[in-house]
């Protein structure tokens, strides 16, 4: 408006006239690309460090448990659990996912569940609701996949069903977050569409903060990030390929994945979530640390080792939200099959290094 005021356009030229025209149609498209790049820029996540995840996945008991058992949560400088109910398929191509409270262990049912988060809340804990499957003879969830249109079908509509009264629960306490789904990556990949409706189906019932854990090697082919509010890494990044590395070595095992997972941040302007993170007390914990079914030598120096470097490298990343470490008892671990050489810190070196981690913020 203001350069057509400074012309009278009835006395100027055909060929000024055109040239006023396309000077101001140049304007407009550069102000237009302006707007364009200012929507599609990515959006730098900024995640404050006092309100971050302090996170323990708490494992059910198979029995009732009091509020008593959370004060060791709050003693490691907790501010936050991960409940896991568990369904079961048969075989990874079986689509049918099977959930029977009847068959669980009290920390998995409705029931147990919901007396959990109650007393989480009491203790002033944020929960995270996790439902998980389990595939008969231990098999990795992230092969899960199907053949036919009639069987993801079936499978869609039963995990829902699994979900369905979690999220009722979820809804009606009014816990901090819900996890959609654990490591089934094969799923993703083949049939993404399903996770499209499980997450509108998710939303239908529960107006909280969401998020799903997918395997450190496969998080960032998930399509739908952006309807979530964090992205969820099962963190087993693999660190070094010696028996016994040191601090040092470890830390610098953070570099590529470090990278990945802030461009990951970054294109989808989502916050990294650790949905699971933590190693072996045992030789050889930081080459693959998804791996807990051979024998190894003990080993709990490099088990809080591995801690200190993903303290040190990865948690004052701006990106980054927490995480929740695996896994923890609500009473003592052997009793419930956990061994020495496996995941938990407690009652190891790791323990206290997470301990004064968490109680320093």
């Amino acid at each position: 408006m203001q350069l057509l005021a400074t012309f009278s356009v009835m006395k100027l030229s055909i060929k000024n006239k055109i040239r006023v025209s396309i000077a101001l149609l140049l304007l407009i498209v550069v102000a237009c690309a302006s707007k364009t790049e200012e929507i599609e820029r990515p959006i730098h996540v900024i995640v404050e460090i006092n309100n971050k995840w302090k996170g323990l996945s708490f494992v059910g008991n198979p029995d009732p448990v009091s509020d008593s058992c959370f004060d060791a949560v709050l003693e490691a400088g907790s501010n936050s659990i991960t409940l896991m109910p568990f369904a079961f398929i048969s075989d990874l191509k079986d689509p049918e996912v099977k959930f029977s409270p009847e068959a669980q262990w009290w920390g998995e049912t409705p029931n147990g569940i919901d007396s959990c988060i109650r007393a989480a809340h009491r203790k002033g804990l944020r929960v995270c609701l996790k439902p998980q499957l389990w595939v008969s003879r231990g098999e990795f969830t992230g092969k899960i996949n199907f053949y036919s249109d009639t069987d993801w079908k079936v499978f869609e509509t039963s995990y829902c069903n699994f979900l369905l009264p979690f999220l009722k629960i979820a809804e009606e306490r009014k816990i901090a977050l819900f996890c959609i789904g654990t490591e089934l990556g094969k799923t993703v990949e083949n049939k993404p569409e399903i996770w499209k409706n499980i997450i509108a189906f998710t939303k239908k019932h529960f107006n909280g903060k969401l998020t799903y854990a997918e395997n450190w090697d496969c998080y960032a082919a998930f399509p739908y990030w952006s309807e979530l509010d964090y992205i969820g890494v099962d963190a087993y990044f693999p660190l070094a390929k010696s028996k016994n590395p040191s601090l040092r070595i470890l830390k610098k095992g953070w570099g590529k994945p470090l990278s990945d997972l802030k461009a990951c941040s970054e294109k989808w302007g989502k916050p990294i979530l650790f949905t699971e993170y933590g190693y072996r007390s045992s030789d050889w914990a930081c080459s693959k640390p998804w791996e807990h079914e051979n024998e190894l030598n003990f080993n709990p120096n490099l088990q809080a080792l591995a801690y200190e470097a993903l303290f040190a490298r990865v948690w004052n990343q701006k990106w980054f939200a927490g995480g929740f470490a695996w896994k923890w008892f609500p009473f003592n671990k052997q009793s419930l099959g956990e061994d020495e050489t496996e995941y938990s810190p407690q009652g190891k070196k790791t323990e206290g290094v997470l301990k004064e981690f968490y109680l320093r913020d």
